[in-house]
């Protein structure tokens, strides 16, 4: 944990200082700038995560590191030059199978804002900040005696985080995008146990470091 814990730090730091900055010190005109006002910015993208685990019942961190891959699709509306208001939709399903056999699906919706921060005509660097809500489902098993187990849990997801990335257009409408994100998710729901047929209350929360990678289509009139 405390690896991920160090990564956030710098990234919410650095993503911080950027997005209060005043407005007037970056460009905001028409001059150069690829993401003008009334454009959209589409992208699907992966990201592999590293995700770290603290148990709010037990109160402390819970032993080892979990990472994974996911498929994100994002919708950014330029409000004004360089800065957007959009939506991110994330969807993971995976299964592990070892001494205990593991299913998981999750997906989550986010309001994203981001800034631009050059006047590079093919692109630029970007902060961003996340408001996240979700869902989460989790299957557990291990039929074996004598300590069997069977368990699902299923809850919210309620969250948020900041980041940094680089859009870089290769043509005109067409390009790439980059991004380092640092996330903290509060997962509440219910942790049902099959075998001796309880319900309780679960709560614990999760960190999140990812890095992504993904493809971007820009929507505009050429006028425009």
């Amino acid at each position: 944990m405390s690896k991920a814990y160090s990564a956030s730090k710098y990234i919410t730091l650095f993503s911080l200082v950027i997005l209060l900055f005043p407005h007037d010190n970056f460009a905001q005109d028409s001059l150069g700038t690829s993401f003008k006002k009334g454009r959209v910015l589409l992208s699907l993208s992966s990201s592999t995560d590293a995700i770290n685990f603290y148990d709010q019942d037990l109160k402390s961190p819970v032993q080892g590191v979990q990472t994974g891959f996911d498929l994100k699709t994002d919708a950014h509306f330029f409000l004004r030059d360089n800065f957007s208001v959009g939506g991110r939709l994330e969807m993971n399903k995976k299964s592990i199978d070892n001494l205990i056999a593991t299913n998981q699906e999750y997906f989550k919706m986010s309001v994203v804002f981001r800034r631009y921060l050059t006047k590079m005509s093919n692109g630029g660097i970007y902060p961003e900040a996340l408001l996240t809500y979700g869902r989460n489902f989790v299957e557990s098993s291990y039929l074996q005696q004598p300590t069997p187990i069977n368990q699902s849990f299923e809850g919210n997801i309620f969250g948020g985080g900041l980041g940094v990335g680089f859009t870089y257009l290769v043509k005109q409408h067409f390009g790439i995008d980059i991004g380092l994100n640092y996330n903290i998710y509060r997962l509440s729901g219910e942790n049902t146990d099959k075998i001796l047929n309880t319900v309780e209350h679960s709560e614990y929360t999760e960190l999140h470091v990812s890095f992504r990678v993904g493809f971007v289509i820009l929507l505009h009139d050429r006028k425009n």
